[in-house]
């Protein structure tokens, strides 16, 4: 008996590495429909190729644009209002601005119709306004360089940021879905 499971394992193993006809044997090749191998893949139409065009057009001349304006913006808010006293109607004005820039970077991420990507210029300006609470951390003489000159290194990571919660609402929608 052992002889017998010897021979056909050294056998198995021979037929694995050497072409023999009992190798070949309860291999059968079925082939199923294979037209669908053989047919192009369907062309965009029209429609869909001005739709991706229109998608890249708005992110690049509303959603960044607009998100540098929020980063920018929010940062300064935060620095000046430590500087000087803000008069109300200022502070009117750069309300007013806050909400235009964040109708622009609504635009530029979606559809007018999609309410969820809402959360995109809200994380754009929660990231700048904590940012710009973080410049209080240096000295006085440094506080104003680094928001005016090196504040824009910071600006990729509002994107970053921007990014993941776009994904992140889309990711929550499909799985309410």
């Amino acid at each position: 008996m052992k002889k017998v499971k010897l021979d056909t394992r050294i056998e198995n193993a021979f037929n694995a590495f050497f072409e023999t006809d009992e190798r070949f044997e309860n291999s059968q090749i079925v082939l199923n429909d294979t037209s669908a191998l053989l047919q192009d893949p369907p062309k965009k139409t029209l429609a869909e190729k001005t739709d991706s065009i229109v998608n890249i057009v708005k992110y690049i001349f509303l959603f960044l644009p607009g998100s540098f304006l929020m980063f920018k913006l929010a940062v300064s808010i935060i620095y000046l209002s430590s500087q000087i006293p803000m008069p109300p109607g200022d502070l009117l004005l750069m309300t007013i601005w806050t909400l235009v820039i964040s109708f622009v970077i609504y635009v530029g991420v979606g559809g007018m119709r999609e309410t969820r990507n809402l959360v995109v210029p809200g994380s754009i300006l929660s990231l700048s306004l904590i940012l710009g609470g973080l410049f209080f951390l240096f000295p006085e003489p440094l506080r104003g360089q680094i928001v005016l000159y090196y504040s824009i290194y910071l600006f990729p990571l509002t994107l970053v940021i921007a990014g993941l919660a776009k994904h992140w609402v889309n990711k929550n929608e499909k799985s309410e879905n």
